[in-house]
Formats: C-alpha cells, sequence, structure tokens
C-alpha cells in the first residue's frame, strides 16, 4: 500500500510518500542517491539520484527513513519562497 501525506507551515511544505514494502536494508541506504547504485540486476540506478537533483534545484531536501520488513518513507521538503507580503 501506498500513502501520500502533505503538511506545512510558514516556512516549508511536506510530501511524504510512505509504502508498506520490503524495505531499505540499513547498509543501502547511504548509497540510495549515489549515481549508478542499483540493487537490482540489469537497472541503471538513476532515479533517485535525478529525483535528488530536481529537488536540490528547487531548494529542497529529500529525506528517507525505512525499516527492512515494514516499509520505507521519502520526505520531500521544499521551502515556501512565494509569501504575499501585506
Amino acid at each position: 500500500m501506498i500513502t501520500v501525506t502533505t503538511a506545512g507551515d510558514n516556512e516549508k511544505v511536506t510530501l511524504a510518500i510512505s509504502d508498506t514494502g520490503a524495505g531499505i536494508p540499513e547498509e543501502d541506504i547511504g548509497r540510495i542517491f549515489d549515481p549508478f547504485f542499483s540493487t537490482k540486476l540489469f537497472r541503471f540506478g538513476m532515479g533517485l539520484p535525478l529525483v535528488k537533483q530536481i529537488i536540490s534545484e528547487h531548494l529542497g531536501e529529500i529525506k528517507v527513513e525505512s525499516e527492512p520488513g515494514k516499509g520505507t518513507t521519502f520526505k520531500l521538503i521544499f521551502p515556501v519562497r512565494w509569501i504575499e507580503k501585506k
């Protein structure tokens, strides 16, 4: 199952995408944003590095929380840049 949630305040907007899949092993968490890293055969490992780059270009950040056997959550956090001044 996939769950999408949002949250926000005056400083940032957060989009969280969670699944109840197999999770990511702890030893792989630090490498998932590295170009060409993949645990699957015949894969290029460019998806998450590109996502991280695009988020960074929008002054955001991406965080990952995962527990093997329970699932993974990616949090995309963006600053609120266009605040109307009165």
